[in-house]
C-alpha cells in the first residue's frame, strides 16, 4: 500500500511539474527548473529526479499540449453539420475556428519552442506525428464515410496553419476569421 502511495504521489508531482512547465513556456517560452519546482511546490532536485534534461521537461510538456489538442478535435468534430444545414454549419465553423484559436493562443509557445528542438530530437518529432495522426483518425470519422483519409488530412493540415501570428492575433468576427470559418466549412464539406 506504502508504495502504491508513493507511486501516485510522484505521479501527481510529475503533472504538477509538467503543467508548470507548460505554463513557463507558454507565457514567455522559457523555464527554469527552479521556476518549474516552485510553482509545482517542489524542490528543483525534483524537477532533476524527473526529467534528467530541460528538453525531457519540454517534451512532457509538448506532450501534455498535443494530448489536449486531440482531445480538443475529438469534440469539435465529433458531430460535423452536414453542408445542407447552412445555419447550423456556419456556427459550427465559427466555433471551431474560435476554439482553435484559443487553444493555439494559449500554447503557441509550448508549440513553437518544442518543434523548434524537433529535428535534432526525435522524440519530439515522434509525439507531433502520433498526435496528428491520431488526430486524421478523429477528424475522419467526424467527417463521415463518404470522405477520404486525405480529406481528413487536408482538413488537419488546414487547422495547423490557425497557428500562425497573424490568424492569433486577429480580431472575433473580423473578416479574417469569418474566411477561414468558410474555408473550413468547404474543406469539411
Amino acid at each position: 500500500m506504502a508504495s502504491e502511495a508513493k507511486t501516485l504521489r510522484s505521479r501527481r508531482t510529475r503533472a504538477a511539474l509538467i503543467a508548470a512547465t507548460r505554463k513557463r513556456l507558454a507565457g514567455d517560452g522559457h523555464f527554469t527548473a527552479e521556476a518549474v519546482a516552485a510553482e509545482a511546490g517542489c524542490t528543483p532536485g525534483t524537477f532533476w529526479a524527473h526529467f534528467g534534461t530541460k528538453d525531457e521537461a519540454v517534451l512532457a510538456a509538448f506532450a501534455s499540449a498535443l494530448e489536449d489538442l486531440v482531445e480538443l478535435t475529438g469534440v469539435l468534430f465529433a458531430d460535423v453539420p452536414p453542408l445542407r444545414s447552412r445555419e447550423r454549419r456556419a456556427r459550427w465553423t465559427a466555433e471551431v475556428i474560435e476554439r482553435l484559436i484559443d487553444y493555439f493562443g494559449a500554447n503557441a509557445l509550448v508549440f513553437r519552442v518544442a518543434l523548434a528542438r524537433g529535428e535534432e530530437h526525435r522524440p519530439v518529432k515522434d509525439a507531433y506525428l502520433d498526435a496528428e495522426s491520431r488526430t486524421i483518425e478523429l477528424i475522419h470519422a467526424g467527417l463521415g464515410a463518404e470522405k477520404s483519409r486525405d480529406d481528413a488530412a487536408a482538413v488537419v493540415s488546414f487547422c495547423q496553419g490557425i497557428n500562425n501570428p497573424i490568424v492569433l492575433r486577429s480580431k472575433p468576427g473580423g473578416t479574417i476569421r469569418e474566411n477561414l470559418a468558410k474555408a473550413l466549412s468547404v474543406l469539411a464539406g
